[in-house]
Formats: structure tokens, C-alpha cells, sequence
């Protein structure tokens, strides 16, 4: 996959919402694999989940957030569940460690823009499939605001 600048996925307002809410899917990511009961995510959404919720956050702080985002941050708890998100993709980043190089950035000396270079990158369409194999009873379903915390 080449990384490229993209107008899809706006940072605030009811069509990031939209569009960020496709990247789940029914279920929000969450399966059953046994009889056990016990739910299962994988670890794609979960990050998703956290980029998206940090999204929001920016939106909240430059005060353009949607009327989504203002109902899914409550003050009280925002702060602890932003620690958890970026705690989270550090580690599934580092987990990743993706090692393509990225060249220095013509137009931000000593940084590098990470658009236009291919990257190695696993198929997530294999995870849409086994969430709509193993999808749960709608009863089973997480309520909308707890994808993966």
C-alpha cells in the first residue's frame, strides 16, 4: 500500500463521523468464538477506535466537534480513556514496527510527510470477513460508544 493524502476522513463535523463509523463493522468488531460467552476484538478496531476517539477529542478541544462527539465525551471520564488511546496505538505501533523508510520531507526539513512511499501491509478485509462469520446475536452487541475501550 502506498500511504497518499487523502480529502476522506475529515478531522470534525457529521461526515467524519459517518465516515469514520463505516471502518466498524456491525458489532462494532466484536466476535464469539467459542460457547463461552466471552466477546472478543480484534486488535485493528480497537485501534480504530482509539484514533477515532482522539479525533474527537481534537474536535472538542478546537471547539468544531459534532454533535456526536459531544455526546460520546463526557469531561469526566474523557481524559483517563485518552490515556488508555494513545498508550494503546504506541504499543500497536510498536508491535507493528513497520520499517519502511520514509525519505525526508521536501517542504518540513528533518521530518518526512510519509505519503507516496509503499508500505508492506496484511489484507484487513480478512478481518471484516471473520467479524461477519463469527458476527454476534444483536442482543450480544456492545452498546455505540463502547467499540473497544
Amino acid at each position: 500500500m502506498i500511504f497518499q493524502p487523502s480529502d476522506s476522513f475529515p478531522m470534525s463535523g457529521p461526515e467524519a463521523d459517518a465516515d469514520w463509523e463505516v471502518l466498524f463493522p456491525p458489532g462494532g468488531g466484536f466476535i464469539q468464538v467459542n460457547e463461552t460467552g466471552r466477546l472478543y476484538g480484534f486488535s485493528m478496531f480497537h485501534g480504530i477506535h482509539h484514533l477515532n476517539s482522539i479525533r474527537m477529542a481534537l474536535e472538542a478541544a478546537f471547539n468544531v466537534s459534532s454533535p456526536f462527539a459531544r455526546q460520546f465525551f463526557d469531561a469526566s471520564d474523557s481524559f483517563g480513556h485518552l490515556q488508555h488511546c494513545t498508550a494503546y496505538l504506541r504499543q500497536s505501533l510498536l508491535c507493528a514496527a513497520d520499517s519502511t523508510l520514509e525519505p525526508e520531507s521536501e517542504h518540513t526539513p528533518g521530518g518526512v510527510a510519509g505519503v507516496g512511499v509503499a508500505h508492506m501491509c496484511r489484507d484487513p478485509s480478512v478481518l471484516y470477513d471473520a467479524t461477519e462469520k463469527f458476527k454476534l446475536a444483536p442482543a450480544k452487541v456492545p452498546g455505540p460508544d463502547s467499540h473497544h475501550h
